[in-house]
């Protein structure tokens, strides 16, 4: 190297270091901007930090770019934006890779937790908590261990893995964090969480005793969050004490200071939360109004937790005022939320594994890229060290107004560079969902081939039962409900099975239901109840709901019969029938009447414990006797003039008015029946049932 070209590329050096230094100043700035204007002025506080970005990403700042992402996406979450609070966070996540600061790194971790939590992805957030809960215990960091543990605990609380104790566990650490810091308002965040838990737990006086506690020191405080959260809170304790004037004046509080707040989510809660109050006082107008208003602003959250929460506490409120094709509309924006919550993380899991995969190549190849770049600079200060004592100062203002020029044409090259690179990642990524989609429903349409494939067929139910009929409509491509039959050691046995959920969630049971129904015959076991206990615990162990942490909470519901052979010929009129079920009951009819007989109040897995017996009932037949079995669909099914569901009753009453009907004509006339009451409304739940005569 010549020495002028020594001397400019010192020169160069000395006026990116100046420089960067400059902007890190700035960065700094602009960070602290952002964090005061939050609360308050959101839309300035993201100005702030998007050009905090900026110039972290132009001077290669990784933890600079860290932070602005962290801030970005703790705005969007003020701005009820779950979609791009999720998004940001990411970002924030993967520039975090390439720093050491193992405390900023777990604020982020935890903050993403955070962000897929609001969207109901639990099973990503819960990932995301426990990684964070590790590196705080290992870092002994007071402020995060409260973050993470109050995380953990809003978790066991809300989530499907509903476990009060482990709530109560990590709240109360929390709390002790924040008695130690002697920080009145995390103490006072830690009795709204300790009354959450007393509220599962129904000690209302201890619960509103740490709620009032925790009001006095926000107001006192004047934090808004706050305040908004504990009056929302009294509210519910009155609610459910039944004192309904201090229930409302309570959410009135909350609604008040939601709309101070201009927080879209928490007007959602609350706007729902005295609509419901004014159904339970009949006050139609209001109940109305505040309907509305919860559901605009549970649509702009685009958080399926809020609208599954509106949703749920609004179709019951319109069911009390019978308005039954309003209560309707609020039930499908539950179950459609539910339905994202339940179902859409076990659909994209295989989808997540495999981009992970290829995420952690890029972050390899990245990091060797860096490894390089800091070998390169190492050998340039070294350079630098070489000729420093030879640079002549009168160059350097000419030297320095030219790395400035050259500078900022480089800045601009690398910018569109970033945005080409930018547009081609998004189309790439389209193209990438446009496939899974494509797989996913390719896959779906094939499982409905392997469901079928295992079904009984009607052949050999027929020749055991010739005058038998089965009426099954799956909601979905797959069903949750599936029927059972075998024939044995002289019985016939068939089943009416509902599996939880529906679509794939409910197919995936029903593969399992099946598979533990055949063993149970395999074993050459006939009396209904032992069929029923062997399928309880076969659930529950390949589910695996009895080991400690386990989230699984699936299960099903059955009707099992078990006939003597041969059943129903001439030479034999009398047949003997013995029948157990899981929350499923079974009907006879005989000369007009209708007999229900009670099945055991559990369901199979789920809840219910490893060793739960069920009852058998034992029957004696006559011939022309009628045996019908049937799943909840199609008493559950909306329709009618006034929209209302049909119910078990009318759907017993339908059965006892088509006993004059050939009994093999019966499937067809249900359907119709069924239809002609379903009308325009969509079908709401998978469909069986199932007839026998003798």
């Amino acid at each position: 190297m010549g020495y002028r070209n020594y001397i400019v590329y010192l020169f160069s050096l000395l006026s990116f270091s100046v420089s960067a230094q400059k902007e890190t100043v700035k960065i700094d700035s602009l960070l602290a901007k952002g964090g005061r204007l939050q609360e308050l002025h959101t839309d300035s506080a993201l100005t702030y930090s998007f050009k905090a970005a900026e110039i972290s990403q132009q001077i290669m700042d990784t933890i600079r770019l860290v932070k602005s992402y962290k801030q970005i996406a703790e705005a969007y979450n003020k701005m009820d934006d779950a979609d791009l609070t999720i998004f940001y966070a990411q970002q924030a996540m993967n520039a975090a890779t390439y720093i050491s600061d193992e405390t900023l790194k777990a604020h982020v971790t935890a903050r993403l937790g955070k962000a897929f939590f609001r969207k109901g992805y639990y099973d990503q957030a819960i990932g995301y908590y426990r990684k964070a809960k590790l590196a705080s215990d290992k870092l002994a960091d007071d402020d995060l261990r409260f973050f993470v543990y109050n995380l953990l605990g809003f978790y066991y609380i809300v989530s499907n893995s509903f476990n009060t104790d482990s709530a109560e566990y990590y709240y109360n650490v929390s709390m002790k964090v924040a008695e130690k810091q002697k920080d009145s308002l995390k103490l006072a965040q830690s009795y709204i969480n300790i009354a959450n838990v007393y509220v599962r737990k129904e000690k209302w006086d201890e619960d509103l005793a740490f709620l009032l506690k925790a009001l006095d020191i926000y107001t006192k405080k004047k934090d808004l969050d706050g305040m908004e959260l504990a009056n929302k809170s009294i509210g519910d304790v009155y609610y459910y004490t039944k004192k309904n004037e201090k229930a409302i004046e309570y959410y009135a509080k909350a609604y008040t200071l939601a709309h101070e707040m201009k927080s879209t989510t928490s007007i959602a809660y609350a706007a729902c939360d005295l609509a419901y109050m004014y159904a339970l006082n009949k006050k139609i107008n209001l109940l109305d109004k505040y309907a509305a208003e919860a559901k605009q602003a549970s649509a702009q959250t685009k958080s399926w937790v809020a609208i599954k929460y509106v949703g749920g506490w609004l179709s019951e409120a319109y069911e009390m005022t019978g308005n039954i094709q309003t209560s309707y509309e609020f039930y499908k924006m539950y179950a459609n939320a539910k339905d994202s919550i339940n179902n859409r993380e076990r659909l994209e899991k295989s989808v997540r594994a495999e981009a992970q995969i290829d995420f952690e190549k890029k972050v390899a190849q990245m990091k060797t890229d860096e490894e390089k770049r800091r070998a390169i600079s190492e050998e340039k200060e070294h350079h630098q060290k070489m000729i420093q004592n030879i640079l002549i100062a009168g160059f350097i203002i000419a030297l320095i107004l030219l790395f400035i020029a050259y500078r900022s044409y480089v800045a601009k090259k690398r910018a569109n560079v970033i945005i080409s690179k930018q547009k081609e990642e998004v189309q790439l990524q389209k193209l990438k969902i446009e496939e899974i989609n494509k797989e996913v429903t390719d896959s779906i349409n094939y499982a409905r081939l392997i469901q079928r494939s295992i079904l009984p067929s009607a052949e050999d139910i027929l020749k055991v039962f010739p005058k038998s009929f089965g009426l099954y409509k799956p909601k979905s491509v797959v069903s949750g409900d599936f029927y059972w039959f075998a024939a044995k050691n002289g019985y016939g046995m068939m089943a009416a099975v509902d599996c939880t959920g529906h679509g794939v969630p409910g197919a995936l049971m029903s593969m399992i239901g099946v598979e533990k129904l055949n063993e149970a015959i395999a074993s050459n076991l006939t009396d209904p109840s032992d069929i029923l206990s062997h399928l309880n615990k076969g659930v529950k162990t390949t589910l695996r709901q009895n080991e400690s942490g386990s989230t699984s909470r699936d299960g099903m519901d059955i009707a099992l019969c078990c006939f003597e052979l041969p059943a129903g010929t001439e030479e034999s009129p009398d047949v003997k029938l013995k029948y157990a079920g899981a929350n499923r009951a079974l009907w006879l009819i005989r000369e007009g009447k209708l007999t229900e007989y009670k099945p055991t109040k559990s369901a199979i897995g789920g809840y219910t414990e490893l060793e739960q017996k069920f009852a058998t009932h034992e029957i004696q037949l006559q011939k022309g006797d009628s045996i019908y079995l049937s799943t909840d669909g199609f008493a559950d099914q909306f329709g009618g003039d006034k929209g209302k569901k049909m119910m078990t009753k009318n759907m017993k009453d339908l059965l006892l008015s088509i006993q004059h009907i050939p009994f093999l004509e019966q499937e067809k006339f249900l359907d119709e029946k069924l239809k002609q009451w379903q009308g325009n409304f969509e079908q709401v739940d998978d469909i069986l049932v199932i007839g026998i005569q003798i």
